[in-house]
């Protein structure tokens, strides 16, 4: 594990985010895991009903500045 990692994973343990490096890493991992479920989610949803038409990407894309727009208006 690269040190720039060792150090992100100490700095999380020590700010309260997790309890151990252990369990950092196993959030992480879980984490990862729920993604490839989500992947595989989509994939079959896909399979079933198709690629998304124009109009729904066209959606999406609106939908996604939307949020990335108020997200970066909230104060930190």
């Amino acid at each position: 594990m690269s040190k720039a990692r060792v150090a992100a994973i100490s700095k999380a343990v020590a700010a309260g985010h997790a309890t151990s490096a252990s369990s950092y890493i196993e959030r992480a991992l879980e984490a990862i895991a729920t993604l490839d479920s989500y992947d595989e989610l989509l994939a079959e949803w896909r399979r079933e009903i198709g690629p998304a038409t124009a109009e729904e990407k066209a959606w999406a894309r609106d939908v996604t500045r939307q949020a990335t727009a108020s997200a970066a208006r909230k104060p930190t």
